[in-house]
């Protein structure tokens, strides 16, 4: 667990504020530079689960536009669970990713490698805010 204060996190973006996120999922899902293969993908962490929370306090008088979601992406190699929800200023977006094997079969890395893209998608890595009249610090 960690917190941080960071000044001039936000940045400027259009008529708002942007704050980009990196979930550290650790380095468990290495794909190869080929997805083609003769051979399993091994991968070596499992089982395991990651769990990323990241919580967003916007000054007062700032404008969330996202609603509140919940978006599981289940594959036959990992689960994805993404949650987001706005109370008042604070913004807060959870992630939960579980493998469930221990090694892809060499016909299955590029569905994989797919899955892994649409992985990305789904987290973002982006919250966004109008600004209502008060100054970026």
């Amino acid at each position: 667990h960690a917190r941080f204060v960071l000044p001039q996190l936000a940045q400027a973006v259009g008529r708002g504020w942007a704050v980009s996120f990196a979930p550290s999922l650790g380095n468990d899902i290495a794909l190869p530079p080929q997805p083609l293969r003769r051979f399993p993908l091994a991968l070596p962490s499992f089982p395991m689960t990651h769990n990323y929370r990241v919580d967003m306090t916007w000054p007062e008088g700032v404008t969330i536009d996202d609603e509140p979601a919940a978006e599981p992406l289940e594959t036959p190699h990992f689960a994805l669970r993404t949650t987001s929800s706005v109370r008042g200023n604070t913004e807060s977006r959870t992630i939960e990713l579980t493998l469930k094997v221990g090694e892809v079969p060499a016909d299955e890395v590029p569905a994989f490698a797919a899955d892994l893209r649409t992985l990305r998608v789904r987290i973002g890595g982006l919250m966004v805010a109008k600004i209502d009249g008060v100054p970026l610090r």
